[in-house]
């Protein structure tokens, strides 16, 4: 397969996408010239490396395109091929922008069904390709068991977002357990497109509560090593996220053995299910406002509501985990074997 790569590639999730894609399209044998949206941040492997640095021939001119990147930032492209546009967005309804640059591609890909029928919406048909999870990451090793006996420890991954309901976290723990109970919550939620003050603001409201010396804010880690390790150490991981695009953490989780609390909405339904998650039912959508000033989200779409009832459901899945002291999800396991990169790709293949 000979094929243009439009992508970035650093640490965020776009950039994650991006270099696994790309790496597992090269160990299929593709003939890759890659294209960084922005500067390439990381280690990558030589052969990726080989693809960024090739010249840009006549005859790759011709080759088809997948560019991964924003639904609003569709217009631009590299040669004239056939063009197949995958954005990752995580609302039910595009600005008139984003339509314009979703009919830009001529073919365009999404992560899940939920996706497939937000585009289907605007009278645009899309592929459904998964991401995946590196399972030579994040898997379940015996060495890496931990005994949930003592302190039972939740967990949570993520920029640090009102979408990604930190907050609505916060309030179930305090509310789920006492002072005097063995529990613990860390979240590892550093969002760098956020001001350090906003980002304190937030912090220092989650630690000034009832249970606030019993939450830990973490700082993010260097590698998907770390980010393996890290999730090894916990017992639970906690997202109940209004609206995702697909999100990475909670299937590396599963994949890595661990009970999972989600909402039943958005993307991550696409693995999620009652089998190898406690599911948050969503009853209601509500605008979609980040409660950040409108950095990103300014009501143009819905998301989840979580209200008086996903918060019931919440903390009664927080306190069975803690009771029981489950920290081992098989199923979670079984799932991520279905989810890798390599599937992503041959997916990807079937449709160019």
């Amino acid at each position: 397969m000979n094929l243009n790569l439009q992508i970035p590639i650093n640490p965020l999730g776009y950039g994650v996408v991006g270099k696994n894609i790309a790496e597992a399209l090269l160990k299929k044998g593709a003939d890759l010239r890659v294209h960084p949206i922005g500067q390439p941040q990381g280690v990558v492997s030589p052969g990726l490396e080989e693809a960024i640095q090739k010249n840009f021939s006549s005859h790759q001119v011709k080759w088809p395109l997948v560019k991964i990147w924003h639904q609003h930032q569709l217009m631009d492209r590299i040669g004239n091929g056939q063009y197949y546009g995958w954005p990752i967005f995580e609302l039910d309804r595009f600005t008139p922008q984003e339509e314009f640059n979703l009919r830009v591609p001529d073919r365009l890909i999404v992560c899940s069904k939920w996706a497939s029928n937000v585009v289907a919406e605007m009278g645009k048909i899309a592929k459904v390709v998964p991401l995946g999870v590196d399972r030579s990451i994040f898997n379940y090793e015996m060495e890496n068991v931990r005994n949930a006996e003592g302190t039972y420890k939740f967990f949570t991954m993520g920029k640090l977002e009102y979408r990604k309901g930190h907050r609505f976290i916060v309030e179930c723990f305090n509310k789920a357990f006492t002072p005097d109970q063995d529990v613990e919550l860390n979240m590892m939620v550093n969002n760098p497109f956020l001001e350090r003050e906003v980002s304190n603001e937030w912090y220092s409201s989650f630690k000034n509560t009832k249970l606030g010396d019993k939450i830990n804010i973490l700082n993010p880690v260097d590698t998907h090593h770390d980010v393996a390790r890290f999730m090894h150490s916990q017992d639970c991981g906690l997202f109940p996220a209004r609206a995702e695009g697909w999100n990475l953490e909670l299937l590396e989780a599963m994949s890595c053995g661990k009970p999972v609390i989600a909402t039943n909405y958005s993307a991550h339904t696409e693995y999620c299910n009652n089998e190898n998650s406690m599911l948050i039912e969503v009853d209601e959508l509500e605008p979609a406002h980040d409660h950040m000033g409108g950095r990103w989200f300014k009501g143009q779409g819905k998301w989840a509501a979580l209200d008086y009832e996903q918060e019931e459901q919440m903390i009664d899945h927080m306190r069975e985990c803690r009771i029981s002291h489950n920290n081992y999800n098989n199923e979670g396991i079984e799932t991520a074997k279905k989810f890798t990169w390599e599937d992503s790709v041959d997916k990807l293949l079937e449709i160019l």
